[in-house]
């Protein structure tokens, strides 16, 4: 799977060789670039370094816009756009390189992976009302606290950054999320992209999360990965999260069951990856309130998979149950 993704990845860097270089993008070169026939614009891969403020002056109709894998530090629009999707992934972006995003109102996902972000305009972000999905993988985030309130959103994906700590009140502006992904490569392992040029990025930045905060607010959450973190427990008010179907902590530090116990709500729960664990390697059994509680569902057919990985007893539940 690895080496046909390094293959499109390849390809794709292939298809743009051709294409010629755009150093510094204007408001001429956007016209070239785009067919007003089409509500979109693809320039990734083209060695962008810098645009001009007028750029997109006569391309507001544009719904989808990437500026991916290139060398953009600064990103900025002057006037309102008709932007759905916003992808500026691989490239240099710093935090004040982030100057307005007041004018992409309209905008439903937002890609910033892979860049040097540690946060953005709050103040503007706020604006874009109708976002529902925000990626910031691969960044420089070390908190979330600059979160405005975004009730949309139900995709918040933050995985690869530096987050040590979240309260319970900056992910509560977030209500709508349905998607929060926290998860990191271990720092034994260095994550690999091909960039522009065909080189290979390493990465060994990761989150460092010791707790998960009280994520009761967010009442449409559906799924949580938080894997290769540094959890020693899970804290009991999931149980409040009663829409969960994926819950995927493998590779953390977790040791006991305490908080776990009193999952007895999760009525839709599907997954539970707890692989990776030292509670995993333990001489003992699941809480029986969690056992009880999981045979009750089973009449509904909701939990399918309880992964637990490594060497472990387990009281009987007539559901899929993976060891390693």
């Amino acid at each position: 799977m690895q080496r046909g993704k390094i293959r499109q990845q390849h390809k794709a860097i292939a298809d743009v060789a051709e294409k010629p270089k755009i150093k510094k993008l204007t408001k001429e070169k956007v016209a070239d670039e785009h067919n007003s026939a089409t509500d979109h614009l693809d320039l990734a891969h083209r060695g962008i370094e810098t645009i001009e403020t007028n750029a997109f002056d006569a391309a507001t109709a544009l719904k989808r816009l990437d500026l991916s894998a290139n060398k953009l530090t600064r990103i900025a629009f002057t006037h309102n756009m008709s932007l759905t999707q916003l992808k500026i992934t691989s490239n240099v972006l710093v935090d004040a390189g982030i100057v307005d995003l007041s004018f992409c109102k309209q905008l439903v996902t937002l890609d910033l992976s892979d860049n040097k972000l540690a946060r953005l305009p709050g103040a503007s972000l706020r604006h874009c009302t109708g976002l529902r999905a925000l990626v910031l993988t691969k960044n420089a985030m070390t908190s979330l606290e600059w979160v405005p309130s975004l009730p949309g959103l139900t995709s918040l994906i933050v995985s690869h950054n530096r987050i040590t700590e979240i309260s319970a009140k900056s992910i509560g502006k977030l209500k709508g999320l349905t998607k929060l992904q926290l998860y990191c490569t271990p720092s034994s392992i260095l994550s690999m992209s091909l960039n522009q040029y065909g080189h290979y990025n390493y990465r060994s930045s990761h989150n460092k999360l010791t707790e998960l905060p009280d994520l009761s607010a967010l009442e449409q959450l559906t799924e949580l990965r938080a894997s290769n973190n540094q959890l020693t427990a899970l804290p009991a008010s999931i149980n409040h999260n009663v829409n969960l179907k994926i819950v995927d902590v493998c590779h953390n530090h977790i040791d006991t069951f305490d908080g776990l116990d009193q999952w007895t709500s999760l009525a839709q729960l599907k997954q539970l990856n707890l692989r990776g664990n030292p509670i995993c390697g333990q001489n003992s059994t699941l809480p029986m309130e969690l056992v009880d509680s999981a045979k009750e569902k089973e009449e509904d057919a909701t939990v399918s998979q309880v992964d637990l990985g490594g060497t472990y007893k387990v009281a009987t539940i007539d559901h899929e149950v993976f060891f390693q």
